[in-house]
């Protein structure tokens, strides 16, 4: 589920409910409790609710859990729509071209922030980078995304 700030609605209201309902996928939807607490035609915040499906557990001795890495590639790839979707409108259709992510850090259960930002616009591509941190606030993942306007 998506949700957002009272100011994000007021200012963003249109475009976080266009994406919710035509651009992302309903499994992004139905298992990532994500709010939106930022978002203009740059930059993005987000902040992801626990849900223990996303997270590997491994086995004793360790017996702790991880975000998963496909969790933060999907979290990647879904939530830079939002600041690209409010800087070019619902009219060009996008497809991603690259995707990379560098894992820091393991990402421990807790409250996760996501902070997305526009890095480089041209005619036919777009780049963004999205960074991923921990409950203690500590950089565990970032990741490159490239769309193409087709």
């Amino acid at each position: 589920m998506i949700t957002a700030t009272p100011e994000v609605m007021a200012k963003y209201g249109d475009s976080v409910r266009w994406q919710s309902e035509h651009i992302l996928p309903h499994w992004v939807l139905d298992h990532m409790d994500i709010k939106i607490t930022h978002l203009d035609n740059q930059t993005a915040t987000f902040q992801l609710g626990h849900n223990p499906d996303l997270f590997r557990r491994f086995p004793p001795p360790h017996d702790e859990s991880h975000l998963c890495g496909q969790a933060i590639m999907a979290l990647a790839d879904s939530l830079m729509i939002f600041p690209v979707v409010v800087a070019v409108g619902h009219t060009e259709n996008m497809a991603t071209l690259d995707l990379s992510t560098q894992f820091l850090k393991p990402v421990h259960p807790g409250d996760i922030r996501l902070e997305a930002r526009i890095v480089q616009r041209g005619r036919r591509t777009l780049r963004g980078v999205v960074d991923i941190y921990d409950k203690d606030n500590r950089h565990c993942a970032t990741s490159m995304v490239c769309y193409m306007f087709v």
